[in-house]
């Protein structure tokens, strides 16, 4: 590397750091904001979707990692029977040591690696919207996940730019609420295409959840 390139690289470190403290600062100012039920409440049938079998837990282990607010393990059957396995973690409140985790940084592990990360999109509660999709394999078998983040009126699928976003929420508006969403499902030709018909639905009866509490409000 050289001189100009290297100092590039620390200013650029150095950048980073300050939008982080900046971040950190900014989301402690807001209140707690809940949403209008449990996540559990959420349809048990969507569209052509049902609910396969009751909901599942998370160990305490893990619980005491996330910290989240509420959070919903649910797995969805499409009418010709593909399954989807839903994850929704909701933060009431984000705060240093209690914040959305990206899945890029939990899901790989126990053998599965990611093979491809690209987006897509879905029709969700504002319109056309971008989610990332990701194809994790292990040996011979390949899983489909898709995920993004949403609150504070937003459905956003950029990480950094939602925690960028969130300082700026907890300013303006006064909200540094939001959730995780995940959706995963064996990879196949139509899989991709079911998932997105399911997030669809998902991200909107969430968004229902969020507007009925007051805290929701439509905007990107």
């Amino acid at each position: 590397m050289t001189g100009g390139k290297r100092t590039a690289a620390l200013l650029a470190a150095l950048v980073l750091l300050i939008i982080a403290g900046a971040v950190a600062s900014l989301i402690g100012q807001a209140p707690p904001r809940p949403l209008a039920g449990p996540l559990a409440g959420l349809p048990e049938r969507m569209g052509e979707w049902s609910m396969a079998a009751a909901d599942k837990s998370l160990d305490q282990r893990t619980l005491d990692v996330l910290r989240p607010s509420d959070y919903l393990m649910r797995t969805y059957v499409q009418k010709d029977g593909f399954p989807c396995s839903v994850f929704i973690a909701f933060f009431d409140y984000q705060r240093e040591g209690r914040m959305i985790h990206s899945p890029l940084q939990c899901l790989p592990g126990g053998g599965w690696t990611i093979s491809k990360k690209e987006t897509t999109f879905i029709d969700g509660p504002f319109g056309r919207q971008t989610v990332n999709h990701l194809t994790l394999v292990h040996q011979l078998n390949k899983m489909s996940v898709l995920y993004w983040y949403q609150g504070r009126g937003r459905l956003q699928h950029d990480e950094y730019l939602d925690r960028i976003l969130l300082a700026w929420d907890s300013l303006s508006k006064g909200r540094n609420d939001g959730a995780l969403v995940r959706l995963m499902a064996p990879a196949g030709p139509k899989a991709l295409e079911m998932q997105t018909d399911l997030a669809a639905h998902i991200s909107k009866a969430l968004q229902g959840l969020m507007d009925q509490s007051g805290i929701g409000r439509k905007g990107r």
